[in-house]
């Protein structure tokens, strides 16, 4: 099973160091006294050569490698991603560590700064790899609705998106504690179910685990994503033999028909569009799709909650500045997760999801860290109603 995922990041190292080696070799050779200053000065600029060149190179032939590998597109640009990864993160410092130990290169202080600079990223690498992947946390919101029925009761939905392990590892099985811990009423799947994997059957394995060890009174609704067409069958496979309801462009009515899930998979356009122009059936209103950027229109076709994935939290973030990848037109801190207003009154949940991208893509997640998502829906709080104490208006005492 670790097979394939060492034979993809093995891809990927492999490009970044020819990538590497050529890069350099277009740039002015220094001075054997300063050969650790001139590298610590490059590392950037060459890294964004790295993935210039990788992604020129990909560009020419990327589209015959994913028609032999039976990959989409995307998939090979992450190839060249990942090459710049390691050559910017592992290959880079590596080479200074290794210029270290030369005698009569750079001062005392550049060789400290190597040093440091290689402890550094190889920390980064390691939290990000071996780490935070698996500091699942649960996220809890609570949102409410002034079209939420008066006579319904809090709702306790679990979103868990974005599972996407090629491997089953210790990840996938505290998910399934998770969940079930949360006790939900309902949960509720965006998609990205399997993950890129050179043998499916791991995939399914994964997907099986979890979807066969999970249940909620309410139902489980899945999705269709952009990952689940590597296994084949796609999502209709994946589900078979669970209790999970797969919702193509089609919605269903629950609790008497206050409450509607409606499903929506923005690849098929024709019937997306049907979709969207359905008569509403229920009282409150769920829309479930993958990529976030279909929520605005899904809110338009009165929808009170869009609720998606697909954007990992960027599985990188900035500080101060957020993710900068986010495979989506949205604003970053919108990629980045939680809730945001739409308009007509709607509002979306972005979730960062379990898993990350996997395959030739960089197996990293760094101050984004997984989520389970716990959304209370209810109908706005009144203080007397649910036993909280009034408060006076601030600089004013009770008379």
């Amino acid at each position: 099973m670790f097979a394939s995922y060492l034979i993809h990041q093995g891809i990927d190292f492999v490009l970044g160091l020819v990538l590497t080696a050529v890069t350099m070799r277009w740039l002015p050779s220094p001075d054997k006294a300063s050969s650790i200053r001139h590298l610590l000065i490059r590392q950037f600029p060459c890294g964004v050569l790295v993935l210039g060149l990788a992604a020129v190179l990909i560009r020419i032939v990327g589209q015959p490698i994913a028609e032999w590998l039976s990959y989409e597109p995307i998939s090979i640009k992450f190839l060249g991603l990942g090459a710049a990864y390691y050559s910017w993160m592992v290959i880079f410092p590596t080479w200074g560590l290794v210029l270290c130990l030369r005698p009569g290169l750079g001062s005392p202080g550049q060789r400290a700064v190597a040093v440091l600079w290689a402890a550094t990223s190889f920390a980064i690498v390691g939290w990000s790899i071996f780490i935070e992947p698996f500091r699942l946390q649960v996220e809890t919101t609570r949102l409410e609705f002034d079209r939420w029925p008066a006579e319904f009761p809090p709702l306790r939905v679990v979103v868990l998106a974005d599972l996407q392990s090629p491997l089953l590892t210790r990840r996938e099985r505290l998910a399934v504690e998770l969940v079930r811990e949360q006790k939900p009423d309902l949960i509720l799947i965006p998609g990205d179910l399997a993950s890129q994997t050179f043998d499916e059957n791991h995939s399914l394995e994964s997907v099986r685990y979890v979807l066969q060890r999970i249940e909620a009174p309410l139902g489980i609704f899945v999705v269709n994503g952009d990952a689940d067409c590597f296994v084949s069958g796609g999502m209709a496979r994946l589900v078979e033999g669970t209790s999970t309801r797969y919702l193509d462009n089609k919605a269903l009515a629950l609790m008497d028909d206050l409450i509607e899930i409606g499903g929506f998979d923005p690849g098929e356009a024709d019937a997306f569009e049907a979709a969207l122009e359905r008569h509403p059936s229920a009282r409150f209103r769920i829309g479930l799709v993958h990529r976030p950027r279909y929520a605005e229109a899904i809110a338009k076709a009165g929808f009170d909650l869009v609720v998606a994935g697909h954007t990992h939290g960027g599985q990188v973030t900035v500080p101060g500045f957020g993710p900068p990848i986010t495979a989506s037109p949205l604003p970053r801190h919108v990629c980045a997760g939680g809730a945001h207003p739409l308009s007509h009154q709607a509002t979306l949940y972005v979730s960062r999801g379990v898993g990350m991208e996997a395959g030739f893509a960089p197996p990293i997640r760094f101050l984004s860290p997984p989520e389970i998502s716990v959304l209370t829906l209810a109908g706005p709080r009144k203080a007397r109603n649910d036993g909280l104490p009034l408060e006076s208006p601030p600089g004013k005492q009770d008379q």
